[in-house]
Formats: structure tokens, C-alpha cells, sequence
């Protein structure tokens, strides 16, 4: 069990009276943990009390929210101070938490500030898209405005990433608008694609597993295409989406690769988005992974997104000074 002296919670200002909250915060210092409250009133501010967090000494940064404030707090702490020394934890309090679900970490608020302060710390993976950084999904496309034309079929696999991750097909678009030019480690070619998602973790768009196969700990990113289809053809798309990366899929595929980069042909993508935020598009789109690169707090059990056996940061350092003392 690791020792936790000091928590900060970062907290969306939208979800700050919610009563079950206040019961699991005073729930855990009853239980004798220095747990600190930050509330976000506007655009920056949780970038900026992660900063002061880590700026104060604190054990465990705890962000309070969905995927979007998790990015925040991501970004503020690879760009504060000593960022290999930081300790990320999740309370999921957002539409959809994505990233939290997939890590196995309960809704139960009580139950995850209980792992924040006593769960297992690991080191995980990150992932930038040109200059920030990202934990979960990138995502991006063409033609993504919401429109009554997207498919039912794929609103009935997607759900509300129908909208998100798809926005629609078959749309009269010149011949160049949605080549991309994809480049990887493993693979170079050319695609006509309405959607792309790059992925350190498994779930987008409100729980749809846009990478099945994705690990927080492999050093390696997962991206998923979506081909240009006619919308006849959505019933086929649908089933491939269950499982993208199966050969004989028509119009969805699949790489693997500790880089991808992202070239429109015409213009720039319409939409990219990091972690279910907006970012501001571009001609050019390199993704890379950063192994090993923060430090989270999960359940003591074995979480879905770890490749390797679960063992603490602690063990990890005693490994490699035994590994060192057995070469002197």
C-alpha cells in the first residue's frame, strides 16, 4: 500500500457542491490524509494549481472532472516543475471518463479518492499530438459537424461518438479534401478517411473502445482509420468498428507504432481532438509516445490498460538497484 502524506484535489467549479463529494473529502480526512482543495473557475486554472501542487511538495495530484480537466492537469504537470517526480490520481466526475473506466477505477467517489491515497503507483505511457500532450484518445476527421444524416446503425454501435468521432459520410466533398498521408515506423501510404483516432488508452467518444488492444505501459501508440464509405455500406462499418483490427476489414484498419504522422493532402483536417477537447487543427499531425513517462496512482488490482504485472514504482527502483549492484 503506498504511503500518501499529501493530496491536492483540482476540482471542475461545476462539480464542487456535489454532496457525495463532500462526504468522500471528509471521509478521507477523517481517516488522517492532508487532503487540499482547488476549485476551477476559468479556462487555465487547472494548469495553474497543478503547477502550484507540485510546487508545494504535494504527494498526489487528484483531477476532479472528466477527460478534458484530466488533460489540463496532464499538460500543467509535464510543463511544471519536475514532472518525473509528480503523482497523477483520477476521481471521475465527468460526462463520460473515459480514461478512468477503462483504468478500472469505480464511479464511486468515495471508493476513488480511497485509490488516489492508497492505490498502487505505476508509470504509464503518454502521448503528444504536435506540441501537447495527451493520456487518453486523440481523435480527428473531416466533415464533423453534427447532421441527421449519420447512419442509425452506427448512432446504435457509437452512441453519442456517432456524432464525435464519425460526424458523417458521404457528403459531396473534391476529390482531395480527405486524403491523408500516413506515416509510421512500420508503414507509409495514402487514405481517403473520414476518421482517425490515435490512442494511448481505450475508450472514446462515451465508452466506444476505439483501440481494444491499447496499453498504458508498452511504449507503443494505437491508431485506428475509418475509410470513406457510402452510407449504404454503414451496417458493414459497424461490425468492423467491433473489431478494427481484423484483415479483412473493407473500410476500417488498424497500425501500431511508437509514431504516426498525419498529413492532409488538401487543407487541414476539420476537426482534431485531444482527450474530447477541441484543439485547433493543422495541415500536419505528428503523434509520439512518451514511455514511461508519468506517474499514476490505480487500483491495487491489476489494471486492463497494464501489459506487464502490476508492481509498484518502489519495487520498480529496487529492481533496477539490484539489477546495478549485480554488474558492479
Amino acid at each position: 500500500m503506498t504511503d500518501i502524506k499529501s493530496l491536492r484535489l483540482i476540482l471542475h467549479g461545476k462539480s464542487a457542491d456535489a454532496p457525495e463529494l463532500r462526504d468522500a473529502v471528509t471521509g478521507l480526512r477523517e481517516l488522517g490524509h492532508d487532503l487540499s482543495v482547488r476549485v476551477t473557475w476559468e479556462a487555465g486554472d487547472a494548469h495553474r494549481f497543478t503547477q502550484q501542487a507540485q510546487h508545494d511538495g504535494i504527494d498526489v495530484i487528484v483531477s476532479g472532472g472528466g477527460d478534458g480537466l484530466l488533460n489540463e492537469v496532464v499538460n500543467g504537470v509535464m510543463q511544471g516543475h519536475a514532472p518525473e517526480q509528480a503523482t497523477l490520481a483520477v476521481l471521475p466526475m465527468g460526462t463520460a471518463n473515459d480514461f478512468a473506466t477503462s483504468c478500472g477505477i469505480p464511479e464511486d467517489l468515495s471508493s476513488a479518492l480511497n485509490i488516489a491515497a492508497h492505490g498502487s503507483v505505476q508509470t504509464i505511457d503518454l502521448a503528444t499530438a504536435n506540441d501537447r500532450f495527451f493520456i487518453n484518445v486523440a481523435s480527428g476527421g473531416f466533415g464533423a459537424q453534427v447532421t441527421t444524416t449519420t447512419p442509425k446503425i452506427l448512432k446504435k454501435v457509437l452512441g453519442g461518438a456517432a456524432y464525435t468521432l464519425m460526424g458523417f459520410a458521404g457528403a459531396v466533398r473534391g476529390p482531395d479534401t480527405n486524403r491523408l498521408r500516413i506515416e509510421s515506423e512500420s508503414a507509409s501510404y495514402d487514405e481517403h478517411l473520414v476518421m482517425v483516432a490515435v490512442a494511448n488508452g481505450r475508450r472514446s467518444g462515451g465508452g466506444f473502445e476505439v483501440a481494444p488492444e491499447a496499453r498504458l505501459d508498452d511504449g507503443l501508440l494505437d491508431a485506428t482509420f475509418v475509410r470513406d464509405f457510402p452510407v449504404s455500406e454503414a451496417a458493414v462499418l459497424a461490425q468492423e468498428l467491433k473489431n478494427p483490427g481484423a484483415s479483412e476489414n473493407r473500410f476500417v484498419f488498424t497500425l501500431r507504432s511508437s509514431w504516426v504522422t498525419l498529413t492532409a493532402a488538401d487543407g487541414v483536417m476539420d476537426f482534431v481532438n485531444l482527450d474530447g477537447e477541441p484543439s485547433p487543427a493543422a495541415h500536419k499531425m505528428e503523434f509520439q509516445i512518451r514511455p514511461r513517462a508519468l506517474r499514476m496512482v490505480l487500483p491495487e488490482s491489476a489494471s486492463p490498460l497494464l501489459s506487464r504485472k502490476l508492481q509498484t514504482v518502489s519495487e520498480e527502483q529496487n529492481q533496477k538497484s539490484d539489477t546495478l549492484s549485480s554488474k558492479e
